[in-house]
């Protein structure tokens, strides 16, 4: 478990860098859709079958409830989501000019 604790802040800030750079830049946002969902799930097990909720002690994350996180990572899941429908639109335009421009030649 120890190795958990250390290795998810890494690939966190990881993501985070990643993001920065054009071409990794879907592939970080799916990775993010990825974290952020099996975050989802551990919060609903928690809420639906632990006997008794830990208390989320750290920063900013403590002023929320479990509920809270869950709408939060709802909200982080849909601006992802939001990102590669942008990505995705972006390419079809490209390809649409680029149709565009060779159907002239």
């Amino acid at each position: 478990m120890n190795v958990l604790a250390w290795s998810l802040p890494f690939l966190e800030i990881s993501i985070a860098l990643s993001l920065l750079v054009q071409h990794y830049i879907k592939p970080s946002l799916l990775v993010v859709v990825g974290l952020l969902s099996l975050y989802a799930v551990y919060i609903v097990a928690l809420l639906w079958w632990a006997p008794y909720q830990p208390c989320s002690c750290g920063g900013v994350s403590s002023l929320l409830s479990w509920k809270q996180h869950l709408l939060l990572n709802g909200v982080g899941i849909a601006f992802a989501f939001m990102g590669l429908y942008v990505i995705r639109a972006r390419k079809k335009r490209r390809e649409d000019r680029r149709e565009k421009i060779e159907s002239r030649k």
